[in-house]
């Protein structure tokens, strides 16, 4: 979305998926943004979560008065959710090749981009949901910032902070480093240095 609204025109809003939950609630009162002038923009997507295991995007092509449902496999009751969301303009539903049963979260993310970009969704295959995660994986790496200096909290939860000079290990699996302390052991495992490694069950 930020990327396309530094264009001169066919802006993009995104709406939150927690609105599609107060949608299925019969609640539509609230989130309206009655602050946005939604009649500037070309396209409005959103992201919607189905039966908490499955992504579709819902969009909305504001000049052309259309709205869809993109659902990269066949889902039971797509057509009977955008009567119930109580949608107005022309309707449908566009089922897309996902042959791998798992990648409807990239095909919700290329479907988006190839809307904004003008690409035929038609095109988009699964072959290209691989490309899809390592893009986003990238993304959120370049993007990320240095974490905080970790000399006094561990990665466990509810970390004992301790005062005092305080050995530490890392977990050879899921990769935390945790304060003695915060393990309850008083040794490496190994019997060797400090900074260790080993197993837990986290």
């Amino acid at each position: 979305m930020e990327e396309e609204n530094r264009k001169s025109m066919e802006h993009v809003f995104v709406i939150p998926s927690y609105l599609a939950v107060l949608w299925e609630n019969d609640q539509y009162g609230t989130w309206m943004y009655k602050k946005v002038k939604l009649s500037l923009y070309k396209w409005i997507f959103m992201p919607v979560n189905v039966n908490r295991n499955h992504w579709v995007l819902l969009v909305a092509d504001v000049y052309k008065r259309t709205v869809a449902i993109l659902d990269s496999l066949p889902t039971p009751g797509s057509s009977t959710r955008i009567e119930k969301w109580k949608l107005t303009g022309r309707k449908g539903i566009l089922c897309l090749p996902n042959s791998d049963g798992s990648s409807c979260g990239p095909f919700v993310l290329m479907n988006a981009l190839a809307i904004v970009n003008n690409i035929p969704i038609q095109e988009l295959n699964t072959d290209m949901a691989t490309y899809m995660r390592q893009y986003v994986s990238s993304s959120l790496l370049q993007a990320a910032k240095q974490p905080p200096s970790q000399r006094s909290t561990c990665d466990m939860l509810g970390c004992c902070r301790p005062t005092s000079e305080q050995c530490w290990i890392c977990c050879d699996v899921c990769g935390r480093w945790m304060h003695f302390s915060c393990i309850n052991i008083d040794q490496s495992p190994e019997g060797g240095l400090c900074m260790s490694h080993m197993h837990c069950a986290i």
